[in-house]
């Protein structure tokens, strides 16, 4: 068994009630959380666990359980409070990031579990891998912030990239194998959360900007892959991959009725990036003349979100754009249904031909071809499997 849990947090904070001066420069609050990155020297969210038990004894029972529980968070804010709600900034422009280091980041979160079995008599094989992972990443000015830039650009940038790869599989090449009876069983989870933000909240006042740039930015992976298989007198296999899994991305300029937008420059707004979530499930059962049964469960409960907004009256000398551009891959089910294998029945002996009927030759009466729509009543042979069912 393995178990991996890990809280990482990167905050960068200008605490609420602080007056902040600058007479040159920008202000800049930055955090970044790189904690699943393999670039990372302290890389280690994943946990990965294998269990085999192989030998001449009545029975023999492998199992893996892998359990992987991440909290990540990068969080650059400046705030403000019930106590306090007022903060002050007076900088030549504003720069608020949170994000990930590296030309191409990516955390990679996952649990694997691999078993495997053999006996005499009984062989029982069981997998479980558990992956749990919420994921933040926050760039904000707070309600009642008070930002002044001084003809300087603002901007907030929010970044969050990842993968989780889960799966419960048998020992390469071998499935759960005993004389009398063979077990194979798989689960594995994914539980996500994903939230991707960079906000100017409502009455956080902005003045004297030149450009406002507002972006957040996401990709995120799920893969998920439950499979194992059995043989014996009675094989039973089965796989269940379960996805849950959230992601919000959002951009946003929040409203503030009593102090409008007004920008020498441009205005950009933009929520972007990906979602793909693969999830595979398969079984196999080999019997020699008993039982087989193999079952495979595919559950996908999957919603995403990308929005820009822009809630405020904005007066800008240049272009203005809120753009909201995802690319979202659907859900993809198993490539073929669950496999109950065992050798085809013998073959019907053949019948003796019928004798001859005695009497006078007749003429053989000639039968029309099958009609249209007899032809289109056929099924073809693709169809004839009963459906895999998948929920999502």
């Amino acid at each position: 068994m393995a178990v991996n849990i890990v809280d990482s947090e990167a905050d960068a904070i200008v605490p609420a009630g602080l007056t902040i001066t600058a007479v040159v420069g920008p202000l800049t609050v930055t955090a970044n959380n790189d904690t699943g990155n393999s670039a990372n020297p302290v890389y280690g969210d994943t946990a990965t666990a294998s269990g085999a038990a192989v030998g001449t004894s009545s029975a023999g029972v492998g199992a893996a359980v892998a359990l992987n529980l991440v909290n990540a968070s990068a969080e650059a804010e400046i705030q403000t409070s019930s106590t306090q709600p007022t903060t002050i900034i007076n900088t030549d422009g504003v720069a608020v990031t949170a994000g990930m280091l590296g030309a191409s980041p990516m955390n990679a979160f996952g649990a694997s579990a691999t078993s495997g079995a053999g006996a005499n008599d009984i062989g029982v094989a069981g997998a479980v891998a558990i992956n749990i992972v919420n994921d933040t990443s926050q760039a904000l000015i707070e309600t009642g912030a008070s930002v002044a830039a001084h003809g300087g650009n603002v901007s907030l940038t929010s970044l969050n990239n990842s993968t989780d790869t889960t799966s419960a599989v048998p020992v390469p090449g071998s499935v759960a194998t005993g004389g009398t009876a063979g077990i194979g069983a798989s689960l594995a989870l994914n539980i996500i959360s994903d939230t991707t933000q960079s906000e100017v909240q409502p009455n956080a006042d902005l003045t004297g900007a030149a450009s406002l740039t507002v972006t957040a930015s996401s990709s995120h992976t799920i893969m998920t892959t439950a499979t194992n298989g059995a043989s014996g007198m009675v094989g039973i296999g089965a796989g269940i991959a379960i996805v849950i899994a959230s992601d919000q991305t959002t951009a946003s300029v929040g409203s503030d009725s009593a102090t409008p937008l007004v920008l020498t420059g441009g205005l950009t707004i933009g929520a972007s990036g990906s979602f793909s979530v693969v999830s595979v499930a398969d079984a196999t059962a080999a019997t020699s003349g008993g039982i087989g049964i193999g079952a495979s469960v595919v559950v996908n409960v999957a919603q995403d979100s990308f929005l820009a907004d822009l809630d405020r009256g904005v007066t800008a000398a240049g272009a203005i754009s809120v753009t909201a551009n995802p690319v979202t891959s659907p859900v993809r089910p198993p490539p073929s249904p669950a496999k109950a294998a065992h050798p085809p029945p013998p073959p019907l002996p053949a019948k003796a031909p019928a004798p001859a009927a005695a009497g006078p030759r007749t003429r053989r009466r000639r039968t029309s071809p099958p009609s249209p729509t007899t032809r289109a009543a056929r099924i073809h042979p693709m169809f004839r499997h009963p459906p895999h069912r998948t929920a999502s």
